[in-house]
């Protein structure tokens, strides 16, 4: 006597189990990297699958396309609040789209995949940070206690930073920032952009970097932001900075600056300039404007005509705020009563020629 054939699960129900599969996945994943925003969709989608099992053993067809729904809206909400598009969790979807057409009829499949397109809708309601949001660069900058981080870490010893451009540089002009820190200003912002997911803030190890993420971090929640501070060695933080937008995972960083020479140019063009921005300070900042207006101060010759070019340069960039500016780093220098003609110029130097002892 033949064996009866062995009854294939319905597709429904396949679709459960994996979807219990794909979600404590996600949960153990999300928990083992400290991604804990992520974890609390991520056990929703496990609860979902329970109970999803439970519906499609008996009643398969009763609620399949809901939970189909219910699945992308649990990792849409959970790649919202862990970088957006550019989080690690964005290598998922695949997974999950298999899962939902493994074993199911191709004339299902448009019906099965369809709601993935929920995703996106997700992101560009939560995720302000996708595609970039002047009003949320506003808000952060409003609310960077930068003169905090100079009483506090630096002991009072750096200056503060009214743009890109340092006192003591020929041509530099004074209070460029249009975002000067502003709490109120901030929190308004805030009121008007809605939900944001929390932000996430790299800097490179280092005891004097760390206090000024907690510091940062600090004034930043006052305002009504979420930030989360990591830090890294040089090498991988300069890695991941590097792949900008591609899965970098990060919306704001902490990087330091050094000129070369003492122009305007030094300050600016390296670190702004769109072929230069993806390495000179890993911003990705790319504008025609700003581009037009750098190439015209290099070739102008009156030193008053292309200090005037470069001002509108950084006007434009600081308007756009790829970068906040914090603090200038000063040089502190003891000298006794015997030292005379001791100086040093706003790159650090000193002239010892001109220097003498009494």
């Amino acid at each position: 006597m033949s064996r009866p054939a062995r009854r294939r699960p319905e597709p429904a129900l396949l679709r459960a189990r994996y979807r219990v599969l794909f979600f404590l996945c996600l949960t153990l994943l999300a928990a083992a990297l400290g991604d804990r925003a992520a974890v609390a969709p991520a056990v929703a989608g496990v609860l979902l699958g329970v109970y999803s099992i439970r519906v499609a053993s008996t009643r398969p067809d009763e609620l399949a396309h809901t939970f189909v729904v219910l699945d992308w809206a649990c990792l849409g909400i959970a790649l919202a609040v862990t970088g957006g598009a550019g989080g690690w969790l964005l290598a998922a979807v695949p997974f999950l789209a298999f899962g939902q057409v493994a074993g199911a009829p191709r004339e299902h499949w448009p019906f099965l995949v369809g709601p993935s397109l929920l995703l996106p809708v997700i992101l560009a309601i939560a995720d302000p940070t996708l595609g970039g949001s002047p009003e949320l660069r506003r808000a952060l900058c409003r609310s960077a206690t930068a003169q905090a981080v100079i009483d506090e870490v630096s002991q009072g010893v750096a200056g503060s930073a009214g743009g890109y451009v340092p006192p003591g540089i020929p041509g530099q002009k004074a209070g460029q920032n249009p975002y000067p820190y502003d709490l109120e200003a901030a929190a308004s912002l805030m009121t008007g952009l809605g939900g944001i997911p929390v932000l996430k803030y790299w800097y490179d190890v280092d005891e004097d970097h760390r206090q000024i993420a907690d510091t940062l971090v600090a004034g930043w929640e006052e305002a009504g932001l979420s930030v989360r501070a990591t830090g890294y060695a040089w090498g991988a933080f300069v890695e991941k900075l590097a792949r900008g937008d591609k899965g970098s995972g990060s919306q704001l960083f902490r990087l330091a600056w050094i000129a070369d020479y003492p122009s305007m140019d030094a300050f600016l063009y390296p670190l702004f300039q769109s072929d230069h921005s993806p390495t000179g300070s890993y911003t990705f900042y790319s504008s025609a404007g700003v581009d037009e207006l750098l190439q015209k101060a290099r070739a102008t010759l009156d030193a008053n005509q292309r200090h005037n070019l470069y001002a509108q340069a950084e006007k434009l960039i600081l308007t756009d705020m790829p970068a906040i500016p914090l603090y200038f780093y000063r040089y502190v220098r003891v000298v006794g009563p015997r030292l005379h003609a001791f100086s040093v110029d706003p790159m650090g130097t000193t002239d010892l020629r001109a220097v003498w002892l009494r």
